[in-house]
């Protein structure tokens, strides 16, 4: 079980300018070390872990008003790719009149932002395992198992992350072996049209199946 002595919050400066109410309400959502191998970056050239890329990002948590609205930040934390993280996903005030955080049952909605480049979304996979749940619930707790920001609204992943590799995915002499094969959601074994082979070195391989 992951567990928390505390919860802290702080307003840090990002380039995404995503701002949050803090409420009487909240949910902990766990950002466990042994998962962080299933959370990428994606986009049409490819796909890359977290853990290659070394530019200042922050990992948040976003929710809807309404169908179809704009995306609402509900609490955030840096990315530290050294130790668990947790996000603090902020609740509704019911005292006031307008949304100000997750309402009840919420499913859950991550949102990535890079160094210089701006806000990136992607749909999670979450644990149900107990005592964790894969949507909102007030003093609920939630953990992340993987998920992949991409591919839609991203150009190009080495466009965004230009500079900022923290291996060699260019040296063709590297020894490379496949880790593992996901899905678009960063899950493994599924049977999936578009999917995405992991190397060794870093590199990531986009494949569609063609019946």
């Amino acid at each position: 079980m992951f567990l928390f002595s505390n919860v802290a919050y702080s307003q840090v400066d990002n380039f995404c300018n995503w701002d949050y109410s803090v409420t009487a309400n909240n949910a902990i959502i766990a950002i466990q070390q042994d998962n962080f191998d299933n959370i990428y970056l994606g986009g049409p050239d490819g796909a890359t872990s977290l853990l290659y890329v070394e530019c200042s990002m922050w990992i948040g948590v976003f929710y809807q008003t309404f169908e179809g609205g704009p995306l609402e930040c509900a609490g955030y934390t840096e990315w530290d790719g050294t130790g668990n993280m947790a996000v603090t996903a902020w609740g509704d005030d019911s005292t006031t009149n307008e949304q100000d955080g997750y309402s009840s049952g919420d499913d859950y909605l991550f949102g990535l932002c890079v160094d210089g480049y701006g806000s990136i979304f992607g749909v999670p996979s979450m644990s149900t395992e107990s005592p964790f749940t894969d949507f909102y619930s007030t003093n609920g707790f939630a953990s992340l198992d993987g998920v992949v920001f991409g591919p839609n609204g991203v150009n190009s992943v080495s466009q965004i992350i230009q500079g900022c590799w923290s291996v060699n995915l260019s040296n063709d002499n590297l020894n490379k072996h496949l880790l593992k094969t996901i899905d678009v959601y960063g899950r493994e074994n599924y049977n999936s049209t578009t999917f995405f082979e992991l190397y060794s070195d870093g590199s990531v391989v986009k494949k569609i199946k063609i019946n």
